[in-house]
């Protein structure tokens, strides 16, 4: 654990480097990957950790995560995990690390999850294992259920190096399930700790489109105006999001007034407006459909 950055990032270097010449195998491959990432998080989770080392160890985990995440599908993960605590059934510290393999290539739909991530919120509820069920009962279509976890996840999460992560999911599930303006609470405590984070962006638009259906024209097309504005943000701030929030812009565009209709509310291009809708209180332009 006392192992700097670069150290544990090309030992695993090392290790896919005879992985490639068939020297090492994938149960190598992830034993090693759950070691080296735990001692990776450890020093992640260190609050006291200079700023600059802790861009080395964040560097660390992305390369270590991006060499592991091309080795092993979902099957070879459920496979060595189940063997690894069939061997050692009472090791909570390993399962907690697997539970963030699982977690981290999406694997919840193995047998092994819902074992493990019972197990470790049994003996030690934390930010990974509430996450982990909130997963699990969101697959399974049960969002009240997956809400009280996600919300758990982000509660549990106090400095961990995952906030963002499990804010966001918080966000979509509550989205999902109807509950916008927790989706926007959410989504405004992301910007807080990334300001350019374009999921968030788009989640907030959501949530404002959401409610222009309770309210009718004009009010309705000032929601349309504003979900637009952070849709619009969100693909000039953070480029991963860009065809996707680019969608959205077109789907909210399609819902802006003619001319003629907004000339009727003597609103014309350009103005400025505040929107009513659902009590937003923000300012937008005024957009009409071409």
């Amino acid at each position: 654990a006392k192992s700097e950055a670069g150290t544990l990032s090309t030992y695993y270097q090392a290790l896919n480097c005879l992985y490639g010449k068939g020297e090492a195998t994938k149960d190598q491959m992830l034993q090693d990957y759950v070691m080296v990432m735990g001692h990776i998080d450890a020093n992640l989770a260190d609050e006291g950790l200079k700023e600059e080392r802790r861009e080395y160890f964040t560097k660390a985990r992305d390369v270590v995560n991006s060499l592991f995440f091309k080795v092993a599908d979902c099957a070879d993960i459920g496979r060595i995990a189940g063997e690894m605590i069939q061997a050692k059934p009472d090791d909570m510290d390993m399962k907690n690390r697997l539970l963030k393999v699982l977690n981290g290539k999406d694997c919840t739909d193995e047998k092994v999850y819902l074992t493990i991530a019972e197990d470790v919120h049994r003996a030690n509820p934390t930010s990974e294992s509430a996450y982990s069920l909130g997963l699990y009962k969101a697959k399974q279509g049960d969002l009240t259920g997956a809400l009280k976890y996600m919300k758990e996840a982000v509660d549990l999460c106090s400095g961990c190096s995952d906030k963002v992560k499990y804010l966001l999911k918080a966000g979509q599930v509550a989205s999902a399930s109807g509950n916008h303006g927790q989706a926007r609470s959410y989504a405004n405590q992301i910007l807080q700790l990334e300001p350019k984070n374009g999921e968030a962006l788009i989640l907030i638009g959501n949530a404002i489109a959401a409610q222009a259906g309770s309210c009718e024209a004009p009010d309705s097309w000032g929601a349309f105006w504003l979900a637009y504005d952070y849709y619009q943000r969100a693909r000039s701030l953070d480029p991963s999001v860009s065809d996707k929030a680019g969608d959205r812009m077109g789907s909210m565009s399609s819902r802006f007034p003619t001319q003629q209709e907004a000339f009727f509310y003597q609103l014309t291009d350009g103005k400025s407006v505040t929107v009513a809708c659902g009590g937003l209180g923000e300012t937008t332009t005024v957009r009409t459909r071409k």
